[in-house]
């Protein structure tokens, strides 16, 4: 698989599966005025985790995790509006998501929706730039024709009409514009352009919505070296997607709240991605939160061997994946914190079996038959140790302690290399610490068991990350 498509299709997009550079144009004045407007909102308060992908069937067992929110993303405008309006009159077919959205609500979960802009009979196609075609195999090439240019001028009060219909139908306070947007858009002034629709029509509903735009996905690019960067943009798709993104930050920082990223690959790329995207909103005067609407929960499996195995339902190679996949959700959850990201949205809640990209047919939480993976478990006591955090300190390398206003810290540690025996003594003033163990084979045991108790100055780390706290002992 060549470099610029990985960095450009960790999850490629299409109307089953939601689709998660010219140079900018007259409306360059009309962005620069709205980059430097409001400044950043909230970013959701002490709520640090939510799942992506929402599958409503299985939507009371995901709520057992406790992180509180589900992400719908799998629709678009063209799916829920695929005629145009006739005399004004408009028909939405909400009974495609009205199931979904009710089965959600009634678990008590928050909603997070991802609403794709993109609609064949409202949009303007650009036959001249190349995208990654969703229809394809991810390792095949990429081909021209399928860019949206921008919302015709004369369906843009369509699209506000059709958001503000989603927001009175479907009430959210996190409503996400595009997924991905550099795999689908030619330029970024027709995507700013939607998006700064979408928030005008969601606001007049809802003032307090919080419009999370973008899904970038980067993929390892900004933790290459400089030559090894040089040579993977020296491809022309690359580039351009890469100028689609400058551009977005140049000059759409007024039109949403949280930039997110996809962050999909091993978790020592994510600091210097959250670093790089930062970086460039301060070149343009702005900062606003950064979210992962979409982190892989697992691995990403670059080895078609082990893949392979996986398919024919090797079973020591699916023990082996996702025990990996247990420790990995901590590890880049935990990396994501301390980079600077503020939100993250697991992905996803339950197998997709049959995805054409053959990786994230074990990234769910439950297999595809609903049965809870270790990595539910794992997910679950992190949401529990570590939710509601107030600030991450790295202390050293691959130990973190999270501070909280209602608690004492938890340190989440381990060694990649090796077992390793740690001294806390300067964060915890106790004489024993209570370690906690992820989940790393169902039927272990339950994620309420007490860990194990050791002396705050002899904590043995190994490469399977530990939730360390004070010990408290229980009164009888």
């Amino acid at each position: 698989m060549t470099g610029f498509l990985f960095f450009w299709s960790g999850r490629v997009h299409n109307e089953k599966k939601s689709m998660k550079s010219s140079r900018i144009s007259l409306l360059i004045v009309f962005f620069l005025t709205l980059a430097h407007g409001e400044g950043a909102a909230d970013s959701g308060g002490q709520k640090h985790f939510g799942t992506d992908e929402a599958h409503y069937k299985y939507s009371e067992r995901i709520a057992e995790i406790g992180d509180g929110e589900s992400g719908i993303n799998n629709i678009s405008w063209n799916y829920l509006e695929p005629q145009p309006p006739e005399n004004g009159e408009h028909t939405y077919r909400w009974e495609l998501i009205d199931a979904r959205y009710q089965k959600i609500k009634a678990s008590g979960r928050a909603l997070q929706i991802d609403i794709e802009p993109t609609n064949v009979w409202a949009c303007e196609f650009d036959s001249s730039v190349i995208v990654v075609d969703p229809a394809l195999d991810p390792r095949s090439a990429p081909r021209k024709g399928n860019a949206i240019r921008k919302i015709k001028p004369q369906y843009r009060t369509d699209w506000k009409l059709f958001v503000e219909a989603l927001i009175k139908r479907y009430p959210t306070e996190h409503l996400q514009i595009g997924s991905e947007a550099e795999n689908i858009w030619s330029n970024a002034a027709g995507y700013i352009e939607a998006v700064s629709l979408a928030r005008e029509a969601a606001q007049g509903v809802n003032p307090k919505i919080v419009i999370m735009a973008a899904g970038f996905n980067t993929a390892e690019l900004f933790a290459l070296s400089p030559a090894a960067q040089k040579k993977w943009l020296a491809n022309p798709v690359a580039k351009r997607k890469l100028v689609f993104i400058q551009e977005f930050i140049k000059y759409g920082g007024g039109c949403f709240d949280v930039l997110c990223l996809h962050l999909n690959r091993d978790y020592a790329y994510i600091p210097s991605t959250v670093a790089w995207f930062k970086n460039e909103m301060k070149k343009n005067n702005y900062q606003k939160p950064v979210w992962s609407d979409d982190m892989a929960s697992g691995h990403w499996l670059y080895d078609y061997d082990q893949i392979r195995k996986l398919k024919m339902a090797d079973r020591e190679a699916i023990s082996e994946y996702r025990a990996g996949q247990s420790a990995m959700l901590v590890k880049k959850s935990v990396v994501a914190f301390s980079s600077g990201v503020d939100k993250v949205y697991v992905t996803s809640e339950v197998d997709w079996e049959h995805y054409i990209v053959p990786q994230w047919n074990y990234m769910g939480l439950l297999d595809s038959q609903g049965t809870r993976k270790p990595a539910f478990f794992t997910y679950k006591l992190m949401v529990s140790k570590l939710d509601g955090f107030l600030h991450v300190e790295r202390v050293s390398e691959n130990i973190y302690s999270f501070s909280f206003p209602d608690k004492a810290p938890v340190v989440v540690a381990w060694n990649d290399r090796e077992r390793e025996t740690i001294d806390l003594s300067n964060i915890f003033s106790v004489k024993e610490v209570a370690i906690e163990h992820i989940i790393t084979h169902t039927g272990e045991r339950s994620v309420d068991a007490r860990g194990k108790v050791s002396s705050v100055k002899e904590i043995v780390i190994s490469p399977e990350p530990v939730f360390i706290e004070a010990f408290q002992q229980r009164s009888n």
